[in-house]
C-alpha cells in the first residue's frame, strides 16, 4: 500500500436527516485510530464522541484493513446531525513501533511497507496539528524566545510580547469603570448635545439644548418624564 494524499482530516456538514459520513480518503488499519469530534458552527463548542453504540456514540464501517470507509453518528436513535454543526474525523495513530525484522532470515516485504505508511501517516498527523498552532514568521530572528511563562499563579491574566519584543508575558488587565450618579450632581454647559445612543448613560429620544442647566434639574425631568 502507499500513502497518496497529505489529508489526515475531513470534515463533514450535517443535514438532519443523514446518519453516515465518509471519512475517505484517509486509510486506517483499524477502527481505534479515528478521532471523531462534532461542532457547533455558530459557537465554536466541541464534543469528542467515543465509538460505541447509542445516541451519542459513532460505528465505523469498513469492508477491510486497511482501507477507508464511513461512520454513523449516532450509531443509532439519537438527534440526527442538523445544519448548525458538522462532524470532524481525524487520523490518530499510536505513536509506537511494534514490527521487529530479524537479522536472519527472510520476511515479507508487506510488513516493511506497512510500517513505513505508519510512518508517514504519524508525519500527517504531527501535521495537522503544527497547523494548527501559532508560528513565527520566516524571517522572525531566531533570538526570540517563544517559550510561554509559567501558567502556575496567572489565572485571569493574558499573554502579550514583552516590550523588548523577544520573548512573552502575562500581565494583568486594567479594568476602568465610569460611575453615573445622582447624589452630587454637578453645573454642566450642555450645547446643543445630540440625542444619546446608549441606554446606560442617556436616552435616546431627547435632546439637551440650554446653554447652561444643573444636572439635577435634568436628572428630575428624566424621573419625571421616562420612569
Amino acid at each position: 500500500m502507499t500513502v497518496a494524499t497529505e489529508v489526515n482530516k475531513v470534515r463533514r456538514a450535517g443535514n438532519g436527516t443523514a446518519r453516515t459520513f465518509s471519512f475517505s480518503p484517509l486509510i486506517i488499519h483499524s477502527a481505534d485510530e479515528l478521532e471523531v469530534t462534532t461542532m457547533v458552527v455558530a459557537t465554536g463548542v466541541e464534543m469528542v464522541r467515543a465509538r460505541g453504540t447509542g445516541s451519542t456514540s459513532y460505528a465505523v464501517n469498513l469492508t477491510s484493513f486497511p482501507g477507508t470507509g464511513t461512520i454513523d453518528f449516532p450509531t443509532e436513535g439519537g438527534t440526527l446531525l442538523p445544519s448548525t454543526e458538522v462532524v470532524v474525523i481525524r487520523r490518530v495513530l499510536t505513536l509506537k513501533q511494534l514490527t521487529k525484522l530479524e537479522s536472519v532470515g527472510g520476511y515479507d516485504p508487506s510488513v516493511q511497507e506497512t510500517q513505513f505508511d505508519r510512518f508517514l501517516m504519524t508525519d500527517l498527523q504531527q501535521q495537522e496539528q503544527l497547523d494548527r498552532c501559532l508560528r513565527l514568521p520566516v524571517g522572525s530572528l531566531t533570538t526570540v524566545d517563544v517559550g510561554l511563562p509559567t501558567v502556575l499563579g496567572n489565572a485571569s491574566r493574558f499573554l502579550r510580547l514583552n516590550s523588548d519584543e523577544d520573548g512573552f508575558e502575562f500581565v494583568t488587565p486594567t479594568s476602568v469603570e465610569g460611575v453615573l450618579s445622582s447624589a452630587t450632581p454637578a453645573r454642566v454647559v450642555l450645547s446643543g448635545a445630540s440625542a444619546g445612543s446608549s441606554d446606560d448613560v442617556s436616552r435616546a429620544d431627547h435632546v439637551h439644548q440650554a446653554a447652561a442647566q444643573d444636572v439635577t434639574a435634568i436628572n428630575m425631568f428624566n424621573a419625571a418624564t421616562f420612569n
